[in-house]
């Protein structure tokens, strides 16, 4: 999904979800597993519904229901087309609504966001954004409550300085693999601790620990070479901790007591490698191997727990985060917004808040900085290859051009010494923003800065600048707008001034030729008065 202009069909970069959520696609089959698994002839006691949970990105059901609202999709150069998923996506949504009665469901991070990587380049803005609003669009969605006060970081591994933030956003819990904890002493947590205490700042942050070994294999799954073969992978490696649990741990150690399975957030199996994935845990609940739990039963274990822990972040994780060039690049744009903001006010009239315009932005932003399941794009010129980040700029372009000046045609013309510049200002944004007018103007006419003004929503209003003028003739004058701050609005201006008005120094000279004119005359009348001769009597002498 791509910022667009408030009001206008929504702007997708590609039409590939309408084939996801079509018949066979990806997450049409990961919903169709979830719903076939789960109907009481698949599972009569609902142990497997009891003991699953969704985990639902909002920034997905957002962009499905803009679908639904009809779409377009961006092509080369400024080309839209009209998308064609509109109606997959509202199938898809009711089934999802459906599947999700009475169970349990986690906001995933919008978009995926990489939480490590908005906390190392101290985006907590946008980390706050990513986790803090999520729970209540997928809750208002679906109609039903989620957890809000668990976190699920992609790939499961997380900073301190990154549980610190999510701690202080109100987390209380978080989703993370055992290989990313150690015990205080920098030893590895015995089998049989699933849940600990996470050092958070000067708080505690409660962890579910996700199974390594399974979480490995199930991300294993999918298309590629030996794809059946990984799936048996992937079901030796779900059945493993009951059949340890079965042996009294004999075959290496301590069995678990518990196992808290996930795969990728983003899981491209087919439908039915995910029916045959689900179809294994149900097995072993229904044949007795394992009991059903609830994930909300595990994070009261979480709460209880006395097990202590930190974090552990491989080298390697850090490798694979989104680079510190595009967290750059979105710092710069993220300022800017913010800057852009800071001018902008509700317009009682329009009913618009500054957030209705500036929240997509931001949203784009997160969609930028998504973990990735594959390694981070290139760059090339130092510059990183993000058209999320593109979408973004060019539509803060888009509204800051939105407030302008309206040059005047032909020439102004300035009668006195002390005529104002009349300039017309035009706001087309659906709120109010504060202004300024700056005036770049040649030697011998001064503006004065009238100070900040406020326009209201789509309107236009006539701003006189003071002028001091003094000289004449014709020159010009560079006129620009700008926030409060100082950030450019519209295209500056330059306007072709006319003075007709006499400054000080000429009036100065006037009075003086006038003065010694005068004395002149005087002078010429005493002498004639008195009958003296005047030289300038004399006849003209002949050379």
């Amino acid at each position: 999904l791509l910022p667009s202009a408030l009001g206008t069909p929504a702007l997708l970069s590609d039409d590939d979800l309408a084939r996801s959520f079509a018949d066979g696609g990806r997450l049409d089959g990961l919903l169709k597993a979830v719903e076939q698994r789960t109907r009481p002839s698949a599972d009569p006691a609902g142990a497997l519904a009891n003991s699953l949970c969704l985990g639902i990105d909002p920034d997905l059901l957002v962009t499905a229901q803009a679908m639904t609202h009809g779409y377009e999709v961006a092509g080369a150069g400024d080309a839209v087309t009209p998308g064609t998923g509109g109606p997959a996506a509202g199938a898809w949504l009711e089934r999802l609504k459906a599947a999700s009665k009475q169970r349990c469901v986690v906001a995933l991070p919008w978009a995926q966001a990489d939480l490590n990587a908005l906390s190392r380049a101290s985006l907590t803005e946008l980390e706050g954004a990513a986790v803090g609003s999520g729970a209540d669009v997928v809750a208002k969605t679906l109609g039903l409550p989620t957890l809000p006060e668990v976190s699920w970081p992609a790939g499961g591994l997380l900073t301190d300085r990154t549980a610190t933030n999510l701690r202080t956003l109100g987390k209380n819990a978080v989703l993370v693999s055992a290989d990313g904890v150690t015990t205080p002493s920098g030893a590895a947590l015995a089998p049989t601790v699933q849940t600990a205490q996470l050092a958070a700042g000067t708080a505690s942050l409660g962890a579910a620990l996700i199974d390594a070994p399974s979480a490995t294999a199930l991300a294993a799954t999918g298309p590629g070479d030996q794809r059946q073969l990984r799936l048996q992978d992937a079901l030796g490696a779900i059945a493993w901790p009951a059949i340890n649990a079965a042996s009294g741990g004999t075959t290496e150690g301590t069995p678990a007591s518990s196992a808290l399975l996930a795969p990728p957030q983003v899981w491209d199996v087919s439908p039915d490698e995910a029916q045959t994935l689900l179809g294994e845990v149900s097995t072993l609940l229904q044949t007795g191997a394992a009991r059903s739990q609830s994930l909300p039963a595990v994070l009261d274990a979480v709460n209880a727990s006395t097990a202590r822990a930190v974090l552990n972040y491989p080298v390697q994780a850090s490798l694979t985060e989104v680079p510190p060039s595009t967290t750059a690049t979105v710092s710069r744009a993220a300022a800017d917004i913010r800057e852009f903001g800071s001018a902008l006010k509700l317009d009682p009239q329009s009913g618009v808040s500054p957030n209705d315009l500036l929240a997509p932005l931001q949203l784009g932003l997160l969609r930028s900085v998504a973990a990735p399941a594959k390694p981070p794009p290139e760059v090339q010129d130092g510059v990183p290859d993000n058209p999320q980040v593109d979408a973004v700029r060019s539509e803060l372009s888009r509204l800051r051009d939105s407030v302008s000046l309206q040059a005047p045609g032909g020439t102004y013309t300035l009668a006195s010494s002390k005529s104002p510049l009349l300039l017309v200002v035009r706001n087309d944004l659906p709120v109010s923003v504060n202004v300024r007018i700056t005036v770049d103007a040649p030697a011998g006419l001064r503006a004065t800065d009238i100070g900040v003004e406020e326009l209201p929503a789509h309107s236009g209003r006539q701003l006189q600048v003071p002028t001091t003028v003094s000289r004449t003739g014709q020159f010009a004058v560079d006129v620009s707008l700008t926030t409060d701050t100082g950030q450019q609005l519209g295209e500056p201006t330059r306007l072709q001034v006319r003075s007709t008005a006499y400054g000080s120094a000429t009036a100065l000279a006037i009075a003086g030729a006038a003065l010694l004119l005068l004395v002149l005359v005087a002078r010429r009348l005493w002498h004639r008065f008195r009958g003296q001769p005047d030289r300038a009597d004399d006849p003209p002498v002949d050379l």
